[in-house]
């Protein structure tokens, strides 16, 4: 698989084409065919609209070109060498082989592009302006226009764009100092980012502007972009001046080609493990082989894999002279060897004595160093765009067979290999084929019309694989939230009438715009408010609610409506009018659905029962035997844009979307976080909220719903062996070509739908965790008895609620009561722990030292004084010195530092000493903010229990009180300092 189409040279520079242009081409054309030009020349044919789209298409691709070529033109007179140009989905970008050497040429070559852009606007606009035929004019008009465009917004102050390029070099050249220049020019980039995100999204939800959206994105992308360069900057200045053989691991621990895993698993238990090992063999370097690789293979098939199967070959690359005389010479240095000679010791080895040369602690601490500033850095995009200014990078050859895309854009596809093509088109279909019937089930579960469900994954599928991070999460309708909002909107608007679709619309987008705000805030922790005992029980109340609803259309009953409890209710009541036709293909299809379960999990068991039933219906004619059927689905183009928005109706649905948004970034964040694992690959957590957020708004902006990442679906595409999102694309593009067939839905019977249904609300309830809670803890399983059903019968979003308030109310009781604990020394070491826990271990005498687990703060503070009140008498002997053991402590808060300081106070009326001991940071700030810290002391905070205890004892007071002149002898027994102790 290729990213870029070489399309030739002009002026001597390579030009090509990212496969993403396509795209580009293909929505542009659509919206100036459907949307621009008939609006703007009326009365024009269709055919005519499309021939004007497609020559402005060609024409603003050809002007992006020509903004590339002003920016490399220009550096090449400067004297820079250009590697070449690359036409994208958003703009172009132009890369150089070395930065740039001074301001001036950064200047002048930031200034080209846009330059180009004004020039290209201000022609097109006066060819417009001529006696010229409609059509043509119109054409010449919108190019004017855009490039125009172009220009303004390539000269917004703010990296990567030219102008903040041009405010980079004019920084630079003014202060003479390129990091503070890049610093101003990042906070300049953040803040115009931010400012165009919060306009975008007013004018997409208030103004019903959907184009608003790329301000969104453009915002985002600057964010991101500014980000990354000011990162980038601070790794270069940190790298100055090293070399490769500074950082690099100078012996490498070597592995034989028929080493087996199993071997080298046993090697490395108990040792460190390297990322990769080299595989060498007759001292020559044969591949690599990376650990990952290895322990991502079967357990049941290490005895026989060798690494030199498992490794990734090396490169037979032409050699230099240098290069191939050190080559011949480690081979005949080999050949010595096996003659019984001594020769000179090869270049990959692991020997004692090459570990023990000189140098190794210079290369550590350059390797730190390296580490240290690269740890901050992120993948960003390179080069000179039309949407993005200049970026001079080095050369970079990219590797044969792997596809390379901006690095803000489709971050699973980075490194595309061919060989993940037939792994990811065999996920591609097991999805396809779970997504055809779950996605058609679950828009009816949200009381939408069918087709939605597949705009729903369409969207959720393209706007995840652009912007999230994670290879195997699969987003889109989502039967976990479809019962949530569509519980929410009924009480607003009747089910399924066209009100009802504006605010389920209208949700979507908050619900992806809060979301994407998560990321943008860095609010990510939100995501584990949710407890795994809440979301248990969550779940089943759902599963619950499915099974309920889906009951008449199982038995062929009429449609009830009502709470869980009244349509319950309903259904007991009219049990003796149920159809055995319609029951019969109900149960038909859940039959299936777990037969091909068990046989195989890969089997599309749903896709089957549902093709057989649809099947059913026409050939037996069940319609006349009372079997309901989907009757006629809408199909073809979506109508893109919001309908109905208001303020009114923003409030009125933003309660439920906040609620909603939180489940949904619950479930995407337990579900990346999984199938990371368990792949054993790195993933961004909040990336994937951006995608998943931007899904949900792309999916209400089509007139869709919400969507959520799916567990089972995400499953399904991991054990099926996709490798990256190119598995979700595919399958997301074939439900596209199969959406303006969707009429052959007609005949789907609503029974096999409620069985298809029945079975996802089987599969989302964790019996396995039902069970463990139990056996845990019996208040959480309460909290997950108490969740379920007051989801099921009362409500979903009361049953939340309620949820969430007594999970609080628990954790607020137990950190207001904590145990205040009693230490004491293991006999024989240096380790202290509570005298409840060890009856044998050892109190010092005169010496108390308690430990108090949890932050001390206004709801546990009056319990603190208590509790060490308590503590007094526990001592040995008559106590003389209290040490606090701040090991647990997180915080203090300032009722928490008054009531420590009251503590004190009546301490030191019983001359009783006090110091603590293993503070953390955040406390030590606490007591100097206080002021406790200067009254204890800065020596009086010991790193450890143990030096605290042999600085306090009660004879090292003793003696540090007759050293001390009389007047100093009552302060040393009653308000004494530790830290003079500790000195003496």
């Amino acid at each position: 698989m290729t990213a870029n189409i070489r399309l030739g040279r002009i002026a001597g520079i390579e030009i090509s084409l990212n496969w993403s242009v396509l795209v580009l081409f293909v929505l542009l054309v659509w919206t100036l065919a459907s949307g621009v030009f008939p609006a703007t020349n009326p009365g024009l044919s269709h055919r005519t609209d499309l021939v004007m789209a497609v020559a402005a298409t060609v024409g603003y691709v050809l002007a992006l070109l020509l903004h590339e070529l002003g920016h490399a033109l220009q550096a090449r007179r400067d004297g820079m060498e250009i590697d070449g140009i690359t036409l994208w989905l958003f703009g172009g970008v132009a890369t150089f082989r070395s930065a740039f050497a001074e301001a001036g040429v950064e200047l002048r070559v930031a200034l080209a592009g846009p330059l180009v852009s004004l020039l290209l606007g201000v022609i097109a606009v006066l060819v417009a302006l001529a006696n010229l035929p409609e059509p043509v004019g119109a054409v010449f008009a919108w190019l004017g226009y855009i490039n125009l465009s172009l220009f303004i917004v390539n000269m917004l102050p703010a990296l990567p764009l030219d102008g903040g390029r041009v405010l980079h070099a004019l920084l630079w050249k003014i202060k003479g100092d390129e990091a503070n220049a890049t610093r101003v020019a990042a906070i300049s980039s953040r803040v115009n980012g931010y400012l165009l995100v919060t306009a975008g999204l007013f004018l997409l939800v208030f103004l019903n502007s959907y184009s608003a959206a790329w301000l969104v994105f453009l915002g985002w992308f600057l964010i991101e972009a500014a980000a990354a360069g000011e990162s980038e900057s601070r790794a270069r200045q940190a790298l100055t001046g090293l070399r490769v053989a500074d950082v690099m691991t100078p012996d490498p621990v070597t592995v034989a080609p028929d080493l087996t895993v199993e071997r080298l698993m046993e090697t490395t238990s108990g040792g460190r493990r390297y990322t990769t090992y080299p595989v060498v063999e007759d001292d020559d370097a044969v591949g690599l082989l990376p650990f990952s690789r290895a322990a991502r293979l079967p357990r049941r098939r290490w005895h026989d894999a060798r690494a030199a199967r498992r490794g990734a070959g090396a490169r037979r690359r032409r050699l230099g002279p240098r290069c191939a005389r050190r080559r011949q010479r480690e081979r005949g240095g080999a050949r010595a060897r096996r003659r019984g000679r001594p020769a000179r010791r090869p270049a990959l080895d692991h020997g004692p004595e090459a570990r023990a040369r000189g140098g190794a602690p210079r290369r550590a601490a350059r390797r730190a160093q390296v580490l240290k500033a690269l740890s901050s850095v992120f993948p960003s995009t390179s080069g000179v765009s039309s949407k993005g200014g200049e970026q001079p990078r080095r050369r970079d050859v990219p590797r044969r067979g792997r596809t390379r895309f901006p690095a803000i854009l489709f971050p699973s596809l980075h490194g595309y290999r061919r060989s993940w093509a037939g792994p990811d088109a065999v996920a591609a279909l097991t999805l396809l084929s779970i997504a055809v019937p779950e996605q058609l089930a679950t828009s009816r579960l949200a009381g939408m019309p069918p087709i939605t469900g597949y705009y729903a994954f369409i969207a959720g599928t393209v706007m995840f694989a652009l912007l999230g991070s994670s290879r195997h999460l699969s987003v889109g309708a989502d039967s976990t939230i479809a019962p949530l909002f569509a519980a929410g909107i009924a009480g607003l608007a009747a089910t399924a009438s066209p009100r009802y679709v504006e605010l389920v619309g209208i949700l979507a987008v908050l619900v992806g715009a809060i979301v994407a705000l998560v990321w943008l805030l860095r609010l990510g922790w939100i995501a584990d408010f949710l407890s795994t005992p809440i979301i248990t029980g969550y779940l089943a109340g759902v599963a619950v609610i499915i099974v309920v609803h889906q009951l008449p259309d199982l038995l062929g009953l009429a449609p009830a409506s009502g709470s869980t409890l009244q349509r319950l209710g309903s259904v007991v009541r009219r049990l003796d009018e149920t159809n055995g036709w319609t029951l019969a293909v109900g149960l038909g299809v859940l039959a299936i659905a777990v037969a091909a379960e068990r046989l195989d999990r890969r089997l599309p068991g749903t896709l089957l029962g549902l093709v057989a039933a649809t099947a059913a219906v026409s050939a037996f004619d069940l319609r006349s035997h009372g079997v309901a059927v989907l009757g006629t689905a809408a199909h073809g183009a979506p109508h893109v844009g919001l309908h109905g928005v208001s303020l009114h109706a923003v409030e009125s649905v933003a309660p439920l979307a906040a609620l909603v948004a939180l489940v949904v970034l619950s479930q995407s964040a337990a579900t990346t976080r999984a199938f990371a694992d368990q792949g054993g690959y790195e993933v961004d957590v909040g990336r994937d909220f951006l995608g998943v957020g931007a899904g949900s708004v792309a999916a209400g902006i089509v007139g869709a719903f919400a969507v959520n990442a799916s567990p089972p679906r995400t499953a399904a595409v991991a054990e099926a062996g996709g490798r990256t999102q190119a598995a979700g694309l595919g399958a997301a593009a074939a439900l596209a070509l199969f959406v303006p067939a969707a009429g052959v839905l007609a005949d789907v019977p609503l029974a096999a739908l409620a069985g298809i249904l029945i079975y996802v609300a089987a599969r989302i309830v964790r019996v396995g965790d039902l069970v463990a809670i139990a056996r845990f803890d019996r208040f959480e399983f309460a909290l997950t008895l108490v969740t379920l059903l007051t989801v099921a019968f009362v409500g979903v979003e009361q049953g939340l609620a309620v949820a969430v308030a007594l999970a609080i109310l628990d954790r607020t009781r137990r950190s207001a009561r904590p145990h205040l604990h009693v230490l004491a020394r293991i006999p024989g070491t240096t380790s202290w722990v509570p005298l409840s826990a060890d009856p044998d271990a050892e109190q010092e005498p005169g010496v108390l030292v308690v430990l108090f687990a949890a932050p001390l703060w206004y709801a546990n503070a009056v319990h603190f004084r208590a509790e060490l009140e308590e503590a007094l008498p526990r001592a040995v002997g008559e106590p003389r010195v209290v040490i606090l053991d701040a090991i647990g402590m997180s915080d203090i808060d300032f009722t928490g530092a008054r009531a420590l300081a009251r503590a004190i106070d009546e301490l030191e009326q019983r001359r009783i000493a006090f110091a603590i001991a293993r503070a953390g940071p955040q406390v030590e700030r606490s007591l100097a903010r206080s002021g406790l810290l200067d009254r204890i002391g800065t020596a009086g905070v010991y790193p450890s229990v143990g030096e605290a205890v042999a600085a306090l004892r009660p004879e090292n007071q003793e003696m540090a009180a007759a050293a001390r002149p009389p007047a100093a002898a009552w302060h040393a027994s009653a308000g004494w300092s530790p830290g003079q102790a500790r000195s003496e």
